[in-house]
């Protein structure tokens, strides 16, 4: 395996993350996927480091498949069930073949080899991936385990924060003080 550099693409809520992502995706030397966080969907699938490949690919996917997470448009890359089913098996044999790399780096090179096969991509290819992740929280594990490059995108706060009110207002019906904490959180956890 060549070397390949994980960045990250982050933002702060409602700042044009989308966009940008779209305008990167045809760069030819730039590998960059529907924008799922790593991180996060671990703790959704509740992986275990120490399952086998079979496990931990038949988990992802039900995970991809059955979560609000990634049931939204700009998370899907998987559409038909041959797709799936080629998915799991390329996930299965790169999480083999990455074996020897440490827990977290296996996954993500495991997920964008599977996602490389089932679009005909050639993995190898690639210089760079970029990660596509949507709030900071994560930054520093990246930073860590990667020593991944940061590209936060960021427009004027009072229109992200607004944004990001509107969406819990329509989403939820209501704004609480927990909602806005949280918006809060974003903006301080970024190192």
């Amino acid at each position: 395996l060549k070397k390949i550099q994980v960045n990250v693409l982050s933002t702060f809520g409602h700042c044009g993350i989308d966009h940008l992502h779209s305008l990167l995706d045809s760069h030819k030397d730039l590998l960059i996927i529907p924008a799922i966080s790593i991180f996060r969907i671990l703790e959704l699938a509740k992986i275990d480091t120490r399952w086998d490949s079979k496990k931990i690919a038949k988990r992802l996917l039900r995970t991809l498949y059955k979560t609000k997470y990634v049931n939204t448009e700009r998370r899907e890359f998987i559409f038909s069930l041959n797709e799936k089913k080629k998915f799991e098996k390329e996930l299965i044999f790169a999480l083999e073949y990455f074996n020897k790399e440490k827990f977290y780096k296996k996954f993500l090179l495991s997920i964008h080899f599977a996602y490389c096969k089932i679009k005909k991509k050639n993995f190898f290819q690639y210089k760079s991936i970029l990660v596509h992740e949507h709030v900071p929280w994560h930054l520093s594990k990246y930073k860590e385990i990667f020593k991944s490059k940061i590209l936060i995108i960021l427009r004027n706060p009072h229109a992200s924060l607004a944004g990001s009110l509107k969406s819990f207002r329509n989403t939820l019906n209501y704004v609480s003080s927990y909602n806005f904490e949280l918006l809060i959180f974003m903006f301080l956890s970024a190192d």
